[in-house]
């Protein structure tokens, strides 16, 4: 009999990037995991990330922490096996332990802690193992655990010869044509994706002649201030809000801007996520050319400035500085090829899915009951006694 892990994924505060991976382990890992989706939006979320089969819940109030009983009666049998409960950001481990307060937690992290409640963070410091998306985020964490995790990326598509077909359809949506310039703003969660710095991008190329587009994703800062810039212009160029995770979108675009910012409260420190650099690993591994500015995590994600053009802090001008190096990126072909494919073989080195389920194992190694052990062919945690 096989011991299932539960995964807990609160679509409201689990990035496209945690969504997918959270998928993944439920395919890859034991046959009878559990996928149960939090949040009003739950079900098209899981869909668009490949999880067919999965509970989907909507707490009162929105908060998760409300939904214990909803996630026990969803788990069935499975809350009283033992299961590993898998929660895939902190918000979705306060309602996990509250749900099972005596199953091992296991907690997969891509977010800091400064702008997470009290109850978020207990539960993170309750979990039997931890993992991060990235050395950054498990650094972020260090004074809240008190003891250490695992760094497990997220795992991405290697993706080489995408569908023509895809592409011509992904544009023809967003009515342009095939020599338009689809420059993709890419970043998590979506609230730090600066719209009018890519949107600048886009009328930069406009007036040097190539015609671009701007898409980005919603939920995206400064969306409305981007499209009014561009209207007051002779030639006024698009702003497309597209709300697919970033696999779908980026098979459309040309280009992939990341210009991602803590947006500032009005008391000075900030009560807002930080961005997370896990999304440029989707356009790195599409073959999508990068144009980042310079973050803890940038580099190091898509394989330095070898993978993509890199915007230094010290750079004068801001969104032109990207612009500049859009132009470059459009009018150097053969370099860019270069970058794209360090970056899609760098990424394919340690983001691999492969690789992400044998860590995945390895943190339900940690987390598991005394007796239990993880089989590997079976790719199933049982019970030794039995």
């Amino acid at each position: 009999m096989t011991t299932p892990a539960i995964h807990l994924i609160d679509t409201r505060d689990s990035r496209w990037s945690a969504v997918f991976a959270a998928g993944m382990a439920a395919r890859g890992g034991a046959p009878s995991s559990i996928v149960i989706g939090i949040g009003s939006g739950a079900g098209w979320k899981l869909h668009a990330a490949g999880i067919e089969r999965a509970h989907t819940i909507a707490p009162a109030m929105g908060r998760a922490e409300f939904a214990a009983r909803a996630i026990r009666r969803a788990a069935g049998d499975a809350a009283g096996t033992g299961s590993i409960v898998h929660a895939w950001s902190a918000g979705a481990a306060a309602a996990g332990r509250i749900a099972f307060p005596r199953s091992p937690l296991v907690v997969s992290l891509d977010e800091s802690p400064e702008h997470l409640g009290s109850s978020a963070k207990r539960a993170v410091r309750s979990a039997s193992a931890i993992t991060g998306a990235s050395p950054e985020v498990l650094g972020s964490w260090r004074s809240e655990m008190g003891h250490g995790g695992l760094a497990i990326p997220f795992p991405v598509e290697i993706r080489r010869d995408d569908d023509h077909h895809v592409r011509a359809a992904r544009r023809a949506e967003w009515g342009l044509s095939d020599s338009d310039i689809a420059i993709g703003a890419v970043g998590e969660p979506a609230s730090s994706v600066d719209a009018f710095a890519v949107s600048f991008v886009a009328g930069v190329l406009g007036v040097g002649g190539v015609k671009a587009a701007a898409i980005v994703p919603e939920g995206a800062r400064f969306i409305e201030r981007a499209r009014r810039h561009s209207m007051a212009h002779e030639h006024p160029w698009p702003v497309i809000v597209d709300p697919r995770p970033p696999w779908e979108v980026l098979r459309g675009c040309d280009l992939a801007v990341w210009s991602c910012r803590r947006p500032a409260s009005d008391h000075g420190r900030s009560m807002n996520p930080a961005p997370s650099v896990s999304a440029l690993a989707w356009p790195a591994a599409m073959g999508v050319p990068i144009i980042a500015h310079e973050a803890p995590g940038v580099a190091e994600t898509v394989g330095g400035e070898a993978g993509a053009r890199i915007i230094r802090e010290s750079s004068v001008g801001g969104p032109l500085a990207l612009a500049r190096a859009a132009l470059s990126a459009i009018k150097e072909p053969d370099e860019t090829r270069r970058r794209v494919e360090h970056a899609r073989n760098h990424i394919g080195g340690h983001a691999s899915i492969a690789s992400f389920l044998e860590a995945i194992r390895e943190a339900y190694a940690r987390a598991r009951p005394a007796g239990a052990r993880w089989e590997h062919g079976a790719r199933s945690l049982t019970a030794a006694s039995r």
